[in-house]
């Protein structure tokens, strides 16, 4: 019984660790690293201002206005 627990252990470390070597095998270990502030910028034009605000937050706002307000009472009632 012990063996089975340690080969499903075994299995279970290989099943987890083998994509991230692969991806750090492929990418290098910059891909890992946090940008440190370098992250994209996106200028809109809004009340005759131009802001600039960054590449995530632009992206979540179009998401969400892109989304239909039927769809949002749908999942609210769901």
């Amino acid at each position: 019984m012990r063996k089975y627990f340690r080969q499903a252990g075994y299995f279970a470390a290989i099943l987890i660790l083998l994509p991230y070597v692969v991806t750090i095998l492929l990418n290098g270990r910059s891909s890992l690293a946090q940008d440190n502030g370098t992250s994209p910028y996106v200028t809109v034009k809004s009340d005759e201002k131009n802001r600039k605000i960054s590449l995530d937050e632009y992206g979540i706002g179009i998401l969400a206005k892109e989304i239909a307000p039927e769809r949002l009472l749908y999942y609210k009632n769901w």
